[in-house]
């Protein structure tokens, strides 16, 4: 079991592709997920062909596509699967994280909790075509905002290609944040890193140096299972390429401890 460093693109949303993974490169970093937002737009299939190849240039994975795609979404402008899987493809990544739906599971009926799984099942059919792996984000707002909902969604899609994302939840302690983990360890794909401790109720972001302790617990957890996992930096303080070199720094000495 190994851990691969990281980097999701959307941390510097105002840098162009090249240069946050010049970025990467400088920190020592190896791998990279590619956001559908700005750098790797859904559906521009040509743009996914050239960040994928200025990445390998530089020596770093495509390692996901972090597309925006919203199981059971009706909005207008919302990416199709075909769009999603292709762009996915042309970029190179092993897999591609996508959203269930946009409603917590604690304010989903069954009929839009049917409608989500139905759609996530047809977009993991899809991805298997182009032989992607599925990440769904374990995130609030979705039917993945807990071990016991992510789990059950898993069940439900019942397609082997289809894992869950894992990053800290915010509003839990430390101890919750394990136990999170620790649910759905046998499950997870690629994880979010991040330091965001919370005080009077705010989420304030931090320098991972800081939360360093907290992430050895989680990566000595991650290295009980059975999977390798890429750990992918995300959303440093103030967005500040500077705070990069620092919080790469850090993963590393954590990954190179648990080994």
């Amino acid at each position: 079991m190994s851990f691969t460093p990281g980097l999701v693109s959307v941390t510097f949303r105002h840098l162009s592709a090249q240069s946050v993974v010049e970025l990467a490169a400088r920190c020592g970093l190896r791998a990279m997920e590619w956001g559908g937002d700005v750098h790797v737009p859904h559906g521009d299939t040509a743009t996914a062909r050239a960040v994928r190849r200025m990445t390998l240039d530089r020596g770093l994975t495509c390692e996901a596509y972090g597309s925006y795609f919203r199981a059971g979404s009706t909005r207008p402008d919302a990416p199709s699967i075909t769009e999603v899987v292709d762009t996915a493809a042309a970029l190179g990544a092993r897999s591609v994280r996508v959203w269930a739906g946009e409603r917590g599971s604690g304010e989903a009926d069954a009929g839009y909790r049917s409608m989500v799984v139905d759609s996530l099942a047809a977009f993991a059919d899809g991805a298997r075509e182009a032989d992607l792996e599925v990440t769904l984000e374990f995130h609030a707002g979705t039917l993945t905002d807990s071990p016991e909902s992510a789990l059950a969604v898993l069940d439900e899609i019942d397609r082997p290609n289809v894992r869950t994302g894992w990053q800290p939840p915010v509003p839990l302690d430390v101890p919750a944040r394990l136990e999170t983990l620790r649910r759905v360890l046998d499950r997870v794909s690629t994880v979010h890193v991040f330091h965001w401790p919370t005080t009077s109720g705010e989420v304030v972001r931090r320098p991972l140096a800081e939360g360093a302790g907290e992430w050895r617990r989680y990566l000595q957890l991650l290295r009980s299972g059975e999977r390798e996992h890429a750990l992918l930096l995300e959303f440093v303080p103030k967005d500040d390429p500077g705070e990069l070199s620092s919080s790469a720094e850090v993963l590393r000495t954590l990954i190179e401890g648990c080994g």
